[in-house]
């Protein structure tokens, strides 16, 4: 698939709006391929623009107030409403309370049959059943090592979106993630600017109405003092003249 091909497809198929500008980081290439050519969703990706990111495939989902769940999405984060990018793991620590509870009840065990006596009412020689307890414990340690993961985390203002890094290639997460933050830096400085920009102009409003009000109302004294004396001298302000009494 050419360049120009490739742009266009991901304008088409991804970008909501398609006037975005297409970053050259993308995470999870090879399932990004398979969705533009397939159309399927299966394991997680995500596409970089300069205004947002998108992120498609099977990722585990939290919102404010509900469990975290693993599920297909198709999620468009704006890059104004995301607040941290991290890798964070996620163990099945309850399976690692298994593992210990059985390290510690194998010896246990085994002390028990031997205050007992080996010919109790246990039926249990010692060492089978330290033997049982081990293994138990070394399933559990298995299983937890099987079940647990590293995922990539894109926070947002209502919850998060997470990746598991095991579909994206190591080179690929890097860049994406420094991209994503150097993006992430550019909105804060823009955020930062109209911010100061609101601050210095209602700064400056506020001093030229007060310096108008101000020249206004000495500039309107002054007129009017004088108007008075003008009017005085022209004799506006004279008594008017005497009736035919001389009242």
């Amino acid at each position: 698939m050419s360049a120009s091909s490739l742009e266009s497809r991901i304008r088409q198929q991804i970008f909501a709006d398609p006037d975005q500008e297409i970053l050259e980081s993308a995470v999870g290439k090879p399932q990004l391929m398979k969705y533009l050519q397939e159309g399927k969703l299966s394991n997680p990706f995500a596409v970089l623009s300069n205004y947002s990111v998108y992120c498609k495939g099977r990722c585990l989902v939290r919102k404010k107030g509900v469990a975290p769940q693993k599920r297909l999405v198709e999620y468009r984060i704006d890059i104004s409403e995301i607040s941290d990018i991290r890798h964070v793991r996620r163990n099945p620590s309850w399976l690692l309370t298994f593992c210990y509870f059985f390290l510690i009840l194998a010896p246990a065990l085994m002390l028990l049959e031997l205050l007992a006596g080996f010919g109790s009412s246990l039926h249990l020689s010692p060492i089978l059943g330290m033997l049982v307890c081990l293994l138990l414990a070394g399933i559990f340690a298995l299983i937890y090592f099987l079940r647990k993961k590293v995922y990539l985390q894109i926070s947002y203002t209502n919850g998060s979106v997470s990746l598991d890094s095991a579909f994206l290639p190591e080179a690929e997460e890097r860049a994406f993630v420094a991209q994503l933050k150097q993006q992430l830096a550019a909105w804060d400085e823009y955020v930062e600017r109209q911010q100061y920009n609101q601050t210095y102009n209602r700064a400056y409003n506020q001093a030229f109405n007060q310096a108008y009000q101000q020249a206004f109302s000495e500039g309107y004294n002054q007129g009017s003092n004088q108007g008075y004396q003008y009017g005085y001298q022209q004799g506006s302000y004279r008594q008017p003249p005497a009736g035919p009494n001389g009242q």
